[in-house]
């Protein structure tokens, strides 16, 4: 069973280099356990890339939605970082704001198109490669970030409804997701590490949107 960890070559499934790949792998002589490790594919990489910006401007998104609720002379409504204690003796939401600037940073970071980066191989014989998998790969780390910031946000909109004691305001679907994130993250009173209820919560939110069916009643679609 052979494993082939890398999508090849530059232009795609028309250049014969993935057909011949078998016979290369017989030439040389590998053994049915190595990894087959090629770095091209200019498809792959260009789809990859477009998806990867579109995911760190959701997450640039969510991470100013979460401004919104945490700053005080933004929204005009909230105590600072939505704090049901005494603002300055207890921290509230504001130890998660800085992880979601910086986790939106690094996405940002993670912006530049791949396709375009390039480093010769094979006695440059290959002079441009594509870097189809290790762009895959980015979007991988982009969307686990994107989670990240997504879970933050719930959390401070959780934390929102509880400063104002607005439940009983709330439509179906709202009430059901402060429900939901509430199975996972306790209201924030007094300070505590939350790092393990954001990573929890985060987690649930990829199961959650990988169940279409619930997902659907969730949003109350006809």
């Amino acid at each position: 069973n052979w494993s082939i960890i890398r999508f090849p070559f530059v232009y795609g499934d028309a250049d014969r280099h993935l057909e011949m790949l078998p016979h290369h792998v017989e030439a040389f002589g590998f053994h049915p356990a190595n990894h087959m490790s090629t770095i091209h594919h200019r498809d792959i990489a260009t789809a990859m890339d477009q998806l990867k910006i579109g995911i760190v401007k959701l997450t640039m998104l969510l991470e100013r939605q979460t401004n919104f609720f945490l700053s005080e002379h933004v929204n005009k409504s909230f105590p600072p970082f939505l704090n049901l204690k005494k603002p300055g003796l207890t921290l509230a939401l504001q130890g998660l704001q800085f992880v979601a600037t910086s986790t939106t940073a690094q996405n940002q970071s993670f912006a530049f198109p791949h396709s375009v980066h390039s480093i010769p191989t094979n006695a440059d014989n290959q002079d441009v490669v594509s870097m189809g998998t290790d762009a895959a790969l980015i979007v991988s780390k982009v969307l686990e970030n994107a989670y990240v910031v997504a879970a933050i946000e719930a959390i401070a909109l959780a934390q929102a409804v509880d400063c104002h004691d607005d439940h009983a305001r709330l439509g179906g679907a709202g009430k059901e997701l402060v429900k939901q994130i509430r199975t996972v993250v306790a209201s924030v009173k007094e300070d505590r590490s939350l790092a393990p209820e954001a990573e929890a919560l985060s987690h649930a939110l990829k199961r959650f949107f990988f169940k279409p069916d619930w997902f659907r009643k969730f949003i109350e679609i006809p």
